[in-house]
């Protein structure tokens, strides 16, 4: 009789730690996802505030910039006349990113940096609004969506336009995906 307590009191035990164990490893797989999760929108969120910077310099300076791309998201490039939208996006697992958007620029800077939830996706977005007297206006001859190694950015052309009235400089961009 003793042995069959022993043996039952062994049994149950075994049971209860694999039901532990196993607890274990499904919180952590969850915590170890959304940890993934947030490294990717931080990631995302430093390359478009790079990516702003070095646009930014390129209306300032002229030339070109090729940039790495060093994320497994894919970018978009989406044409809208003056007001064009360049996106970032990606599953992610854990909402650790409001749904509606939410505005990350950097002080004093000519891009507008919105990011949120739209369902599972997280989306990134750039836009250049018309701010004092210029407008930056985006192009590309390539692919307007992918995962590419690198982005060059290169300034095509300047000309002034009016919009309600107001004079602008606009500045081409041409964008680049390799």
């Amino acid at each position: 009789m003793k042995a069959q307590s022993e043996m039952v009191t062994f049994v149950l035990l075994f049971v209860i730690g694999i039901l532990i164990f196993i607890a274990a490893i499904v919180w952590g797989r969850g915590v170890t996802e959304q940890n993934i999760d947030t490294a990717k929108i931080v990631s995302a969120e430093r390359f478009m505030k790079s990516f702003n910077e070095q646009v930014e310099s390129i209306v300032r300076s002229g030339g070109s910039q090729t940039i790495s791309y060093p994320l497994n998201m894919e970018f978009r490039f989406v044409e809208s006349g003056i007001s064009d939208v360049l996106e970032i996006r990606d599953e992610i697992v854990g909402g650790v990113v409001p749904d509606n958007p939410i505005d990350i620029t950097s002080p004093g800077s000519l891009g507008t940096i919105r990011e949120w939830m739209d369902g599972p996706l997280f989306r990134i977005q750039l836009t250049y609004p018309l701010q004092d007297s210029t407008a930056i206006d985006f192009f590309t001859e390539g692919s307007i969506t992918g995962t590419p190694k690198r982005i060059t950015i290169e300034k095509n052309s300047t000309f002034s336009m009016q919009v309600g009235g107001k004079e602008y400089e606009v500045v081409r961009l041409k964008i680049t995906m390799q």
